[in-house]
């Protein structure tokens, strides 16, 4: 993948490799790229960028590229005699194929502590969709080797996840779903803040290489009050239910949580991509509010360790960093 574009624009470029690794034969004839920003909402509208989406269409002219602005599919600029007809690529077992995606100069790019793109793959063939939905979080564009034809070995190599194989969006920074769930708080209490959110099950995926994910579940908001301690579910703000939880030494505030940029799932494949690993000490994940330069700032804690060190994420601007001799630092790594 290679950074800034020719004439001064920010543009990513990159080389798309497509795999099978199944005993049988695979085809497909188009790639199908969406693009959403840190806690799954599509771009749309904005002062930034109306780019949605990209579709890479094999065909027997030559790769065709078609933009998605809004919904719309913009036609690619070709010539009069390419032949765009769709033709399927055939992978044989254990085999590859790279194709060049342009990643339009329009796409609102990921930058260090302001904003998150994610690129969401499907294969197709036919017009039907013939393969799971593939996610990474793009990495910064000015952290990535100047110019286009990045020579080989100096791009930024992007793991695409199988989307049953990270975490799902929690949702928990939906607006609605935070006014709801304040509201019932403090109708229960009047003097209740809120702790912490965090899940109530997790399922552990374990792989052949000995990796393995943690897919959190039935997320809570925990709230303390003088008492009375209890959650509300996230997917019934109605209920109230008896928690056990400490009086927390910074509260989580419902409008910065509402400026959130980075939810669980933008957590996770970033940190699996500089290579942390969960902690062997067991398995945390919360989300908690912690006091920096006097302002309180919403921080993930998601067990997992980088450089033999405890990692933690800005919910707000996605930094990963560490905590030492009482403040927080950044590792140095391509988000930050």
């Amino acid at each position: 993948m290679g950074g800034f574009g020719g004439g001064g624009g920010d543009e990513y470029e990159a080389e798309i490799e497509v795999g099978n690794p199944n005993p049988m034969p695979f085809s497909f004839d188009s790639i199908e790229m969406a693009f959403t920003d840190g806690v799954g909402r599509a771009f749309g509208k904005s002062p930034f960028s109306s780019l949605s989406g990209e579709t890479i269409k094999m065909t027997k002219g030559g790769d065709v590229t078609i933009f998605h602005y809004d919904g719309k599919r913009t036609p690619p600029m070709k010539s009069d005699d390419l032949d765009d007809t769709p033709s399927d690529v055939v992978l044989k077992s254990h085999q590859a194929v790279a194709i060049r995606s342009s990643m339009a100069s329009s796409l609102m790019p990921t930058i260090c502590g302001r904003s998150f793109t994610v690129v969401n793959a499907q294969l197709v063939s036919g017009g039907k969709t013939v393969s799971e939905t593939y996610r990474a979080v793009l990495p910064p564009i000015e952290k990535i080797p100047d110019g286009f034809n990045t020579p080989k070995g100096k791009g930024f190599v992007l793991r695409l996840w199988p989307e049953a194989n990270i975490p799902a969006p929690s949702g928990i920074f939906d607006q609605s779903t935070l006014d709801k769930a304040f509201r019932k708080a403090a109708e229960a209490s009047s003097g209740a803040v809120l702790a912490e959110i965090s899940p109530e099950i997790m399922t552990v995926n374990s792989y052949g290489d000995d990796s393995t994910m943690h897919l959190p579940g039935r997320w809570c908001y925990r709230f303390w009050s003088p008492g009375h301690a209890f959650s509300i579910p996230q997917v019934d703000s109605s209920a109230v239910k008896a928690d056990t939880r400490d009086k927390p030494s910074v509260a989580l505030d419902k409008e910065s949580l509402k400026e959130c940029a980075v939810d669980f799932d933008a957590v996770t494949m970033m940190l699996e991509l500089v290579g942390a690993k969960p902690d062997s000490e067991g398995f945390r994940c919360k989300l908690s509010a912690t006091a920096v330069a006097g302002k309180p700032r919403p921080v993930w804690d998601v067990g997992y360790k980088l450089n033999g060190k405890k990692a933690y994420v800005f919910a707000d601007t996605g930094q990963i960093v560490y905590f030492q001799n009482g403040i927080f630092e950044p590792f140095d790594v391509i988000w930050n």
